[in-house]
């Protein structure tokens, strides 16, 4: 690759800074978001790069867009079993999107990355953690108010300029784990000040995760902190480790003592977020037996719903997005998903749908945990992996199909992966 055409290594990375901005529109009560009309222009220039390239790589052989044709393959073959067939092809439609999205940026990567690059990556989903969480952060204490984007008055669950509370909440939970290696990266380099950048930024975007609500997003970040403290556990007791943390902590004491009154007028606030959790805790003591909180029975119900679907349409699905459909046939609670991506694909697609649809999750999970045992970076695969577990976590609690992380950039990098290793085999 020439000098002239270096920069345009940055197209991946601004394709991933967009992503945050996947519920915004661009205009109120239009339906086009503010990354759909990017992402459009970044892929034109993408297309036209590929197109101006003479030598360009590319290898049909994939693992990864296997899987994903395969399952667009099974989606359209059970179309006339759908509930509603004009929905299945609609969907089909949205599908073959993504598919190509992912399919055009791999190919890009296979001709223009470079596994020094990688920090790039890590660098953008940083600011966008730190962006996002100052905006949920800054909504709570009154001196902004990115909610009226989204809502016509002020919410008690921040959520800032991503959009809604528990999606704000997986999208953080995501950007963190590439904090934290910055933070390592920095730190084991010696270049304090920086190390110093990224650890305050990991606990704003902790802060920023906690005012969500979203006890989800708290599960993920006692995952991501728990696997960062295993890994780095010989190197958090050294001494400048143990002054970055002192210094943190006074600087969060002082915030506190800045906006201590504020805190205090906002106590309802706090009062009902802390509940949120609380409701999940006893839970989780009663085994299940004591719900507290209505959207917990509500997300059961849900989940219910889409596993008796599954016993009646095991094989063809009830059809994709179809589930809004059927469940009032099935449950009292009528909602439009099941709150749980795989469940949701389970009873749409049946079980060879869903087969297809895990296979995919399993091959990015092999690349990157190949790639963390064999190559010089393994740090950034560390983290990487961590990145795509609190995906698969928020997926997990979220009915989230469309999930833009994982189209655009966790499946693009598995088939890069996937070629780079017959490229440099």
């Amino acid at each position: 690759m020439g000098k002239s055409n270096k920069l345009i290594i940055i197209l991946f990375p601004l394709s991933i800074f967009i992503m945050m901005f996947d519920l915004l529109s661009v205009y109120p009560n239009v339906s086009i978001s503010i990354y759909a009309i990017f992402q459009s222009i970044l892929l034109l220039l993408i297309i036209i790069f590929l197109l101006m390239n003479g030598d360009l790589k590319f290898k049909f052989y994939n693992p990864t867009f296997f899987l994903l044709l395969g399952f667009l393959f099974v989606v359209i073959l059970f179309i006339p079993f759908s509930s509603n067939v004009n929905k299945s092809m609609f969907e089909v439609y949205r599908l073959s999107r993504f598919i190509i999205l992912a399919f055009v940026i791999s190919l890009f990567l296979k001709n223009v990355w470079r596994e020094e690059y990688f920090i790039y990556i890590a660098i953008v989903m940083s600011i966008c953690g730190y962006l996002s969480s100052l905006s949920i952060i800054t909504d709570y204490f009154g001196i902004t108010n990115f909610s009226l984007l989204y809502l016509r008055t002020p919410a008690i669950r921040q959520f800032g300029i991503l959009g809604e509370c528990n999606f704000a909440a997986g999208k953080l939970g995501i950007f963190l784990p590439f904090t934290l290696f910055l933070y390592q990266y920095y730190n084991y380099r010696k270049t304090s000040t920086k190390a110093l950048f990224f650890l305050i930024e990991a606990v704003i975007i902790l802060m920023a995760i906690f005012l969500t609500g979203s006890r989800m997003g708290g599960i993920i970040a006692i995952f991501s902190l728990i696997l960062f403290s295993l890994k780095e556990r010989k190197r958090l007791l050294r001494l400048n480790t143990f002054f970055n943390i002192l210094f943190v902590g006074t600087v969060i004491i002082f915030i506190v003592s800045i906006f201590g009154t504020n805190i205090a007028t906002n106590s309802s606030k706090i009062s009902f977020i802390t509940n949120r959790y609380l409701d999940l805790d006893i839970f989780v003591k009663t085994k299940g037996e004591l719900i507290v909180d209505r959207s917990i029975s509500e997300r059961i119900e849900c989940i219910k719903a889409g596993l008796k679907m599954v016993n009646d349409f095991p094989f063809t699905g009830v059809g994709l997005g179809n589930y809004i459909y059927k469940v009032k046939d099935y449950s009292s609670f009528v909602f439009k998903y099941s709150h749980n991506t795989f469940v949701s694909v389970l009873a749409e697609t049946g079980f060879i749908g869903f087969i297809l649809f895990l296979g995919i999750f399993i091959q990015i999970s092999r690349q990157i945990y190949r790639r963390y045992y064999t190559r010089i970076y393994k740090d950034f695969y560390f983290f990487l992996g961590v990145s795509f577990i609190n995906l698969i976590i928020m997926l997990f609690f979220l009915h989230d199909f469309g999930n833009k992380y994982f189209w655009a950039m966790f499946v693009p990098l598995s088939m890069y992966f996937d070629s780079e290793k017959l490229f440099t085999g």
